[in-house]
């Protein structure tokens, strides 16, 4: 079986990026590159649309907010496009949206150096795209003073393949440490490199019990040692401390992206969340909330502030 691929912003759709400056700046590696982050775009779905920002020789871009709008560029390779012409989102704003562990840094304005280390992404609010196909999302921003246009394509799938808000959650039966069926790398990929589990507390229960049981689940999908974003590793540990706070009322669990991470096999228990119809769009990192009935209230793909967690979570042990 070939390695499923897990993407992060230009690698995550598989298309090449563009980008323009303001006048007098020729240097492409000056240029301001634009990458969509978001996983399962689908008219399906009204969520949050969240890009990435980077110029190949000064890093990523942080802080402040950006302004995006969206084009039609064409219908699904397989079906033919609309007669009439796509109504698009309208013209929003994104704000910088933090990785946990960054999330203290603040600021007004893009920047190439943000204090700190600030990494992350742009988010919406919730949008919806009301056609599949290949679409254009251009960024105006002003960074350090100076002005940038770019644009990539990105395409938004007919059906959404992931389960969301509203969708029964899977009754996951995944394997929990010491279980001598599975190697213990498979339950948490940092297991293959010492004996001492680093998040005990997200690997305590299954899904399926906790779902009997009528307990709440948030439940991440990473994979903290092969995952090939800067992004699996703090979303587990904010999960980890999460978990001291909140676990007393909602379960906490870790799903491990591999079971043999060089023959390129997904976990099953993976496979239910994030690739439940074949691994051609599988993704990660993921996060979800289920409530008390099993259903899933909430999903973030890719980057999971600590805002976004804690004020679901607030909100579903109210």
């Amino acid at each position: 079986m070939r390695r499923v691929a897990l993407f992060l912003l230009c690698a995550a759709i598989g298309v090449a990026c563009g980008s323009q400056t303001s006048p007098g700046v020729a240097d492409p590696s000056q240029q301001l590159v634009a990458a969509v982050a978001s996983f399962d775009v689908s008219p399906e779905r009204t969520e949050r649309f969240i890009v990435g920002l980077f110029a190949s020789d000064r890093g990523d871009v942080a802080l402040g907010e950006v302004q995006l709008s969206f084009a039609y560029t064409s219908g699904p390779t397989a079906d033919p496009a609309p007669s009439s012409p796509v109504a698009a989102p309208v013209p929003t704003s994104a704000v910088f949206l933090p990785i946990p562990g960054t999330e203290q840094v603040t600021g007004d304005e893009p920047t190439f150096d943000p204090p700190e280390g600030a990494r992350g992404v742009y988010a919406t609010t919730p949008i919806r795209f009301p056609e599949p196909g290949v679409w254009e999302v251009t960024v105006d921003a002003t960074v350090d003073g100076q002005a940038f246009t770019t644009s990539t394509l990105f395409e938004v799938y007919a059906t959404s393949v992931v389960p969301g808000p509203g969708d029964p959650a899977p009754r996951t039966e995944q394997p929990l440490p010491g279980d001598p069926a599975v190697e213990p790398e498979s339950i948490d990929s940092r297991l293959g490199f010492g004996d001492e589990l680093p998040d005990p507390g997200l690997h305590q229960t299954t899904i399926a019990d906790a779902l009997d049981a009528r307990r709440p689940v948030m439940v991440t999908v990473t994979t903290p040692v092969f995952c090939v974003s800067r992004f699996c590793g703090p979303i587990t540990d904010e999960l980890a401390r999460l978990e001291a706070e909140y676990g007393d009322r909602v379960e906490f669990v870790h799903l491990e992206v591999w079971k043999d991470f060089e023959g390129g096999v997904l976990n099953q228990a993976a496979a239910d969340w994030v690739a439940p119809q074949g691994t051609e769009r599988a993704a990660e990192p993921w996060v979800f909330l289920v409530d008390s009935t099993g259903t899933i209230t909430a999903r973030w793909d890719n980057v999971a502030s600590v805002q976004e967690l804690t004020a679901a979570l607030d909100e579903i042990v109210a």
